[in-house]
């Protein structure tokens, strides 16, 4: 959809719906730029904490943001991130899967993190599960995966 501003507020919505463009996209535009620049901000006060090491004030902000955009997966990829840093795993485990379900697929970055948060729980099935996703393999056991998954997890 293109920026609003092309738009005159009382001609047909380009969208096709019939409605005049104020009364249908125009609106949907403008809070979706809102949107986006806010959740910038906290995105920035959240890394501003994290590079003078407050992982803690970090996590708060990215906590309070995540109840203010509950939809956004950068947001809990983050948290999951700040909640690591500060030793709660399971938090940021539950966090990373909340973000894998939330961006409707399974990106290897959230997949890498489900396994290295699985090894360091005691989690090895689901470790093993996840890896598999990433390495698109079959492994003959789940001992042969869970070897591949630790060897990738440590290798980053």
């Amino acid at each position: 959809m293109p920026q609003d501003d092309r738009y005159q507020p009382y001609e047909p919505c380009p969208c096709g719906s019939g409605k005049k463009y104020k009364f249908c996209c125009m609106k949907k535009e403008r809070a979706g730029r809102r949107e986006g620049s806010e959740v910038a901000e906290v995105l920035s006060a959240a890394e501003a904490a994290m590079s003078i090491g407050n992982a803690a004030g970090a996590a708060a902000i990215l906590e309070k943001g995540a109840g203010m955009f509950p939809d956004h997966a950068g947001l809990s990829m983050k948290l999951s991130e700040a909640l690591f840093d500060l030793g709660d795993i399971a938090g940021a485990l539950e966090r990373m899967e909340t973000a894998q379900r939330m961006a409707g697929a399974e990106p290897d970055f959230c997949l890498a993190a489900v396994v290295e948060y699985c090894l360091l729980l005691g989690l090895d099935e689901r470790a093993a599960e996840a890896g598999r996703k990433i390495m698109g393999i079959d492994a003959v056991d789940d001992t042969a995966s869970l070897n591949r998954c630790q060897t990738a997890a440590r290798l980053g």
